[in-house]
């Protein structure tokens, strides 16, 4: 795997190398900024945050995004507002072991190099943020080519194979987990870096402003379900079975996130269950959400995990696990393991052989 990257990383360097010989390469001071990030919304709202904070420090700045070219990117930029230019593309991961899909994945790859190139020089921004994503590996290092600063912020305990490679070529990585430290090539530049969050003291509210804004004073108890930016099938089918079992005598509000493809479903399994639940695939106030909550059910994206941190929220967290990852875990993990009285994990393969003891601690955490 890593050496399929490192060969995708030589061909960009090449490709840069021999354009850039036919232009001035020096960056113009001239308050612009380039962000990359992509496929998820892990990766997306924390470089947005982060051109959100330099176009406040800066206000004529012109800001350049790149992400891959999937719905849910270009809604999530869309909807950020100050944005000036965002350039989508069709990049997917390293094919790996699939050879046939390799000269459409060398294609594309030299597609982007050549209009992330062309997009770069004319904007000539100061610096480029990422925080990572595959979609942020060309780009990156052809920025390095073009004497552009970069700067990437690796969010997780352990750093992806795309992270990894660009912190060779990064100006600063930044880092949110001590565990990430010792995870990196030694030629890399790392320090300690806090999460770029979206939110501020003014956006904490008590609890009961938090309710009469979503018009749910009278319930006793109020839990918030997070499935992640693209939802969680499995945590979307389990909560509602595991509420309804719950012996309590509370009124219960269920506040719900299930990702853009599931709302009806999940809205229909409550319904039909007798509780009271309010069912989004996404949410802009997602603080009133989080101050409103007596307990959170999530998923352990690294943002999900330092917002609760933030909010000071009892949770359970059920990382997600796949065969090419379980960088969740890790985090999970990690943050249990500093911050025990906010974060109990419970694993996926686990609940799908038994729930009797979630149900024991989130009846603990609504009592």
């Amino acid at each position: 795997m890593l050496c399929s990257i490192l060969l995708g990383a030589i061909i960009i360097g090449i490709i840069s190398f021999v354009v850039m010989r036919k232009a001035k390469t020096e960056t113009q001071q001239n308050g612009s900024i380039c962000c990359v990030a992509g496929k998820s919304g892990g990766h997306l709202i924390p470089a947005l945050t982060l051109a959100r904070r330099y176009r406040e420090e800066h206000p004529n700045a012109h800001v350049l995004f790149f992400s891959t070219d999937t719905p849910l990117d270009k809604n999530i930029v869309q909807k950020a507002g100050f944005v000036n230019e965002h350039i989508t593309f069709a990049l997917g991961n390293v094919p790996r072991w699939d050879f046939w899909n390799w000269p459409k994945y060398f294609w594309n790859l030299s597609k982007v190099s050549w209009y992330a190139w062309r997009a770069l020089l004319k904007a000539r921004p100061e610096k480029v943020m990422t925080t990572g994503g595959f979609i942020s590996l060309p780009i990156g290092i052809i920025s390095r080519t073009l004497g552009i600063p970069i700067y990437l912020y690796e969010l997780n305990a352990v750093p992806g194979k795309a992270a990894t490679v660009l912190s060779i070529f990064a100006t600063k990585t930044f880092v949110c987990f001590d565990e990430a430290f010792s995870k990196f090539p030694r030629s890399a530049r790392v320090i300690r870096g806090t999460y770029p969050l979206r939110f501020d003291a003014n956006d904490r509210l008590t609890k009961e402003e938090a309710r009469v804004r979503l018009g749910i004073e009278n319930a006793d108890r109020v839990m918030l379900v997070i499935g992640g930016s693209q939802g969680s099938f499995f945590i979307n089918t389990i909560m509602p079975e595991v509420i309804a079992g719950l012996a309590l005598s509370k009124k219960i509000m269920v506040m719900h996130q299930t990702g853009e493809s599931d709302v009806t479903r999940v809205r229909d399994l409550y319904r039909e269950r007798g509780i009271q639940a309010l069912v989004f695939a996404y949410r802009e106030d997602m603080a009133v959400l989080y101050s409103a909550a007596d307990c959170v059910i999530s998923r352990a994206g690294a943002g999900s995990l330092f917002e609760l941190l933030f909010f000071e929220k009892p949770s359970i967290i059920v990382p997600l696990e796949t065969l090419i990852t379980d960088h969740q875990l890790d985090n999970a993990q990690a943050m249990a393991e500093q911050y025990p009285a906010f974060f109990s994990v419970f694993r996926q393969a686990d609940l799908e052989r038994s729930t009797q003891g979630f149900a024991r601690k989130l009846s603990t955490l609504l009592s």
